[in-house]
């Protein structure tokens, strides 16, 4: 196993940061979309609401991972 410097921790931590900010971002739009649909009296899609709350549900299980290893990198600094 290769030990990464903290820069490089420091590097990874803020791509996977950036990507789940933009991922929630565009979630957020989707959502933000079929609620001004319904709220309009436009007929909502089903399918495109069922798959946003799908990816909703996984967006949490993602940022659930994310903070699980950024406090292991945190935790694993802190005691060197």
């Amino acid at each position: 196993m290769t030990m990464n410097t903290p820069e490089q921790e420091i590097a990874a931590s803020q791509e996977q940061l950036q990507a789940l900010q933009t991922a929630i971002r565009d979630l957020r739009r989707e959502i933000e979309s079929l609620r001004e649909q319904a709220r309009s009296g436009e007929e909502v899609n089903e399918t495109a609401a069922s798959k946003a709350l799908g990816k909703a549900s996984g967006m949490v299980a993602t940022c659930v991972k994310v903070e699980t290893y950024l406090n292991a990198v945190s935790y694993t600094h802190l005691r060197a």
